[in-house]
């Protein structure tokens, strides 16, 4: 039998870079008895295993991790490394978020119920360490909120309704009271992301590999998840409201991140709240943040990162229809169009014949990691 290390974020806290190192250094990493195995539907992260539990495609999970186990066994690797930022508070991102119902009405009965049901799907390991980065709540907000609203499938709601969607997310202490409680709180390592965040991929080599992974790796570059200004982000959420199919969400995305150069923020325009009102809404999680603090013994984590109130002064008319004139002008250039119409197609071909959905996955996940491997990102 062998170990598992599983990375579960949380989200926006240089996971990405993380999963990117795990991928491109999994030949040295496995020389080092560490086997990062190839996630189901992505290039890097295994996200898709926290949906299955969430989805009822329990067994799904389950045979992954035990066929992984498997491998690593078979290979002589003593530890498999998982790493999916989707495990911290899958009910806030996968049910509460888009506004599908719970199995319990209480927040952490489900929550508790879904971890509960990774733990019995671990019995192929002889031991499980859980590893959890944290941020400033506020720092946490204002970074997710950005992403909510450029991703894919992103949101139109304003900042304080968002948070009021996903506030549980922000009880730091009620999740990993859940997880010590699966896992044994000996299992379950947790680390103030501000202590390490210049160098996050050397302090997981350090504490949870060995140094000399981090040594002898080739790749370690650390990558941002580049936010949207101001102005851009405001537009892209103006475009939400259209709630574009798959294919040309996916592509817009991409479209409104190019904008991005051309319209740069100025200090206090990523700030989304007055600090009165941050202070108000995030005051409840202090106390648990201290008691983290005892428990893991590390700094303790501040609820606000920013002390200033907002300066941004709203995204003009004129400056609104010239963002989203650029942003439909880049839509119709013509490999944007032959991208579209591709996606679509599959798209079409995967809901007429689902016996075709699982090579077209193979298929994405392959051009995924042949653009993780020449362009790094």
């Amino acid at each position: 039998m062998v170990d598992l290390i599983l990375h579960i974020g949380s989200h926006k806290t240089a996971t990405t870079s993380l999963q990117h190192f795990c991928v491109k250094n999994a030949e040295l990493l496995a020389e080092h008895g560490f086997y990062y195995p190839s996630p189901t539907n992505s290039a890097y992260t295994h996200n898709n295993l926290a949906a299955n539990i969430v989805f009822d495609r329990v067994q799904a999970t389950a045979r992954y991790l035990r066929n992984i186990a498997e491998d690593a066994s078979s290979a002589g690797q003593q530890t498999v490394v998982l790493s999916g930022e989707s495990f911290f508070a899958m009910t806030c991102f996968f049910l509460d978020f888009y506004d599908r119902k719970r199995p319990h009405k209480d927040y952490f009965k489900t929550e508790d119920m879904l971890i509960n049901q990774l733990k019995d799907m671990c019995s192929h390991f002889d031991t499980v360490k859980i590893v959890c980065y944290l941020r400033p709540q506020e720092s946490f907000a204002g970074s997710l909120y950005n992403q909510l609203v450029k991703a894919t499938n992103g949101t139109y709601l304003p900042y304080d309704a968002c948070l009021e969607k996903i506030k549980h997310c922000f009880d730091y202490k009620g999740h990993l009271d859940l997880w010590a409680k699966a896992f044994g709180k000996k299992n379950l390592y947790v680390f103030n992301f501000e202590d390490h965040k210049d160098n996050i991929l050397k302090h997981f080599c350090d504490k949870l590999l060995t140094p000399q992974c981090y040594r002898a790796a080739r790749h370690k570059d650390f990558l941002s998840n580049t936010r949207l200004n101001r102005d851009v982000l405001e537009a892209k959420r103006i475009f939400n409201y259209t709630t574009p199919d798959p294919a040309l969400a996916y592509v817009s995305a991409r479209v409104f991140k190019n904008l991005n150069e051309s319209y740069p923020d100025k200090k206090g325009w990523q700030i989304f709240a007055p600090v009165s009102a941050q202070e108000t809404f995030f005051s409840a999680f202090k106390k648990g943040n201290s008691a983290l603090a005892k428990t893991f013994a590390h700094m303790e984590i501040p609820t606000l990162k920013s002390k200033g109130d907002p300066t941004y002064p709203g995204l003009s008319d004129e400056k609104r229809d010239e963002i989203l004139a650029r942003a439909l002008k880049g839509l119709r250039t013509p490999h944007h169009r032959f991208e579209i119409g591709a996606r679509r197609f599959i798209n079409n071909i995967q809901n007429a014949s689902p016996v075709l959905k699982t090579p077209l996955q193979v298929l994405r996940k392959w051009i995924y990691s042949l653009r993780l491997h020449i362009k790094g990102w």
